[in-house]
């Protein structure tokens, strides 16, 4: 952009010159694009505000409609593209230099677990309304009722909304009743979405126990019966066999 508009400020310059009109206007014209490296400087003047860019301006507007477009274009140019490409990059290197390194991010895993465990453990203390340190399957499915209490799970990443089936899982299938504290470190431990590993984890150890009883059932459905014959004169020849020894 500069080398563009200083050869053409250079020539009008020099016809100003041949021509004796070469007063305050002349002097400042080549004040500002006596050379590339003056041109460069100027233009940048122009762009970050060190210089005002419509003084450039009336300095181009007499070249013709091109350069007047060509430094209009070189303006917005530099401001809308330039300028935001380098604010992002500052932006996003100070954003690194704030991210938390790994032990600050195991610090705060470890804050924020504790707080879930308090709050579990809250909701749960808040079961066993006689103080007993336990509470019952009923006592949980009929407080799963509440949306409210369902919510603070929810927020604890925990999905209690079928009841039956969760205090199943933490307590085990027909169990009537749970201790609070291990409701609590159980629950811990369910936080959060199984990822797709884990999910496809079960589902081939579940086809395997599948393709196992399969198996048995078609050995016995095959096997042929024992012999009853055989079965009752077995146990006579093995003692025989011993007392001839």
């Amino acid at each position: 952009f500069a080398l563009f508009f200083m050869q053409q400020i250079t020539f009008t310059l020099a016809e100003k010159e041949a021509l004796g009109e070469t007063g305050q206007g002349w002097e400042r014209d080549r004040q500002y694009f006596r050379t590339v490296q003056r041109s460069m400087l100027t233009l940048l003047e122009a762009a970050m505000g060190g210089l005002d860019w419509d003084m450039v301006f009336i300095i181009v507007e007499p070249l013709g409609i091109v350069y007047i477009a060509a430094f209009i274009f070189f303006i917005l140019f530099f401001n809308f593209a330039v300028m935001n490409i380098l604010t992002g990059i500052f932006v996003e290197k100070a954003m690194n230099l704030c991210r938390p390194d790994t032990e600050e991010q195991d610090a705060a895993r470890r804050r924020q677990h504790a707080n879930d465990k308090k709050e579990i453990s809250m909701l749960a203390e808040a079961l066993d309304h006689h103080r007993r340190g336990f509470f019952t399957r009923y006592e949980f499915t009929t407080a799963a009722k509440d949306e409210h209490f369902v919510s603070r799970f929810a927020v604890l990443g925990i999905d209690i909304r079928h009841a039956g089936q969760f205090f199943d899982t933490i307590a085990g299938i027909g169990a009537q009743h749970i201790q609070v504290k291990d409701f609590v470190e159980k629950a811990v431990r369910l936080q959060g979405i199984p990822n797709g590993l884990a999910l496809q984890h079960i589902s081939l150890q579940l086809l395997s126990l599948q393709n196992d009883f399969d198996d048995y059932r078609a050995l016995r459905l095959t096997a042929p019966h024992p012999n009853p014959i055989w079965t009752a004169v077995t146990p006579v020849v093995v003692s025989q066999a011993r007392a001839d020894e």
